[in-house]
């Protein structure tokens, strides 16, 4: 993280900008920002399992992710905090197990998107169409779990 970042953050929150971060949630415990100013703090999470959050995130294993979000909830009681889930063929079947392990993280909200496709090695976790009424299904079942536990769902799948 840039030694200029917690300044940036400090002077957009001073001219009332909303400030938002997405992070992997791996350097949270070493980070020194001004926790305060954030109106929004999200972590992106691909999975349910560790297994999946090897293969798609491997710098960031689950039960540390989660961990920092607990950390975030706590060293940022005023913020929204979001979750950034990229739906692939490798885990669209785990959304609903994931909304029950987000429950307990303090957890305002999930965020649901498509994979963008920039690379060949993407072609391969891309949903594919024959996999779609599965998914929907699968992220049905997501919505509701996660509407059980006051976490807002957003969706924004576009295939």
């Amino acid at each position: 993280m840039s030694s200029t970042i917690p300044a940036l953050i400090r002077e957009a929150a001073r001219h009332h900008v909303k400030v938002d971060m997405l992070t992997n949630g791996t350097i949270l415990a070493k980070a020194t920002v001004p926790w305060d100013a954030f109106y929004r703090l999200g972590i992106s999470i691909d999975g349910a399992s560790e297994e999946t959050m090897r293969a798609l995130r491997p710098v960031a294993p689950l039960a540390h992710v989660l961990n920092s979000l607990r950390e975030l909830r706590s060293k940022a009681p005023q913020a929204i905090i979001y979750v950034k889930v990229t739906v692939s063929r490798m885990n669209y079947d785990e959304l609903p197990a994931l909304m029950e392990k987000l429950a307990g993280a303090g957890v305002n909200e999930v965020i649901v998107h498509s994979l963008d496709v920039f690379h060949s090695v993407h072609e391969a976790l891309q949903v594919r169409v024959s996999d779609r009424e599965h998914m929907a299904q699968c992220v049905e079942t997501a919505r509701t779990v996660a509407e059980r536990h006051n976490i807002e769902f957003v969706n924004v799948l576009n295939f």
